[in-house]
């Protein structure tokens, strides 16, 4: 239960960054072009799932 909990929040933590950054990337330029905002979810999945494994492996 703690782990599904664990991943339920860092997918709601991608959800909003990404559309955080769509509203911002979207008040900055004045349109809906596709810029570096389309990478935000790919840096969370990076920095909320590989980062801790790779840190946890760098212990050992």
């Amino acid at each position: 239960m703690r782990k599904l909990m664990i991943n339920i929040t860092k997918i709601l933590i991608t959800v909003v960054l990404t559309i955080l950054a769509f509203k911002y990337a979207r008040g900055i330029r004045g349109n809906n072009a596709v810029g570096g905002e389309v990478f935000t979810p790919f840096f969370c999945w990076g920095a909320l799932y590989l980062a801790p494994k790779m840190f946890r492996e760098l212990k050992y």
